[in-house]
């Protein structure tokens, strides 16, 4: 778990604590499992109340997440 402090962008400079979810879905996952999951996705992205969703496809790309978050894509 990390917590990662972002400024909302505006002059206030004020923090921002939006929920971002991480979305893992295996390019190697056949086609029934990637629908089952995208419905997944969407439920719990309006049931949590997620403001983000960071999409994954690779374990390595656990890394990039907090520049992806800091919009360093």
């Amino acid at each position: 778990m990390k917590n990662i402090r972002l400024t909302n962008g505006k002059a206030s400079g004020r923090l921002s604590v939006p929920y971002v979810m991480v979305y893992y879905l295996p390019v190697t996952c056949n086609n029934e499992l990637k629908m089952m999951y995208a419905g997944a996705k969407e439920l719990m992205k309006n049931t949590a109340e997620v403001g983000k969703i960071l999409e994954i496809s690779e374990p390595e790309e656990m890394s990039e997440i907090e520049g992806r978050l800091k919009g360093e894509e």
